[in-house]
């Protein structure tokens, strides 16, 4: 019996931690949201829904004044929030589907 006693005393509770069934379930959630954010920016889209006009210009290859002209026109749908433009990656997709010079 002593020994048991001593074996608890060492056990440093600082170390381990019980993990439950709602922590692993929290954990697959995250881990599910992370591969689907890493799966769209390997296929060459933003993993995110809203990107500003830097991350617009990178993804699109276009320059500042094109992007610019675009907005003016009316061509690229856009949201301003203060001085911040976002532009949503589901539209600008669509919007580039429709002006797809060679539609299969």
């Amino acid at each position: 019996m002593m020994k048991t006693q001593q074996s608890l005393q060492d056990f440093d509770q600082s170390r381990y931690r019980v993990v439950t069934i709602a922590d692993l379930m929290e954990f697959k959630t995250e881990l599910f949201r992370e591969i689907k954010l890493l799966q769209k920016e390997v296929s060459g889209y933003p993993a995110k829904q809203w990107i500003n006009s830097k991350e617009l210009v990178k993804w699109l290859g276009l320059s500042k004044g094109t992007l610019q002209h675009l907005r003016n026109t009316g061509v690229l749908p856009f949201t301003r929030i203060g001085s911040i433009i976002y532009y949503n990656t589901i539209e600008i997709t669509k919007m580039m589907e429709k002006h797809t010079a060679n539609k299969l």
